[in-house]
């Protein structure tokens, strides 16, 4: 059975996971790249290195972002959302980086290390220890929709 996801199916599925896709326009073209993200009911919250994609979302603030979940073909679940981008500075880049660090921190296990500058044993909110600066940044995401296949069996979680 094919069929839209609530709003309140649409809220869980943007909580409960951890990597959704940015489409974004680079030089006239269409661009999507897969990032981890917190959610707060609100904004979805990220943080990327000073590349390509963050100086598109500068030239042009309007992106999508859309999350999945996906047991088999026949069940899964997809949210697409619009929204806007925001860089943020100070103490706003700094609640992010709190939030994805509490958000990712349950998921790291075995040998698996963090990102030198998101460590959350690190001095300083957001020292440059040499490498390249993370850019902080959350996306508001103003229109939401969401659709779902579903084949005898519940959802997936």
């Amino acid at each position: 059975m094919l069929g839209e996801l609530t709003a309140d199916q649409i809220e869980d599925l943007l909580f409960s996971e951890v990597v959704g896709r940015i489409g974004c326009h680079i030089d006239q073209r269409i661009y999507v790249v897969p990032i981890p993200y917190a959610y707060d009911g609100r904004h979805a919250y990220m943080h990327s290195g000073n590349g390509p994609k963050v100086a598109a979302m500068r030239r042009d603030p309007r992106v999508c972002f859309q999350v999945d979940q996906v047991c088999d073909l026949l069940n899964w679940q997809s949210v697409m959302c619009c929204g806007t981008f925001e860089e943020l500075g100070g103490e706003a880049a700094e609640r992010a980086r709190r939030l994805l660090i509490t958000r990712f921190a349950p998921l790291m296990k075995g040998e698996q290390t963090w990102p030198e500058s998101f460590t959350p044993a690190a001095g300083g909110p957001l020292e440059d220890r040499g490498r390249h600066r993370p850019v902080y940044y959350r996306l508001e995401l103003s229109e939401k929709t969401g659709n779902y296949e579903q084949l005898l069996s519940p959802a997936c979680r």
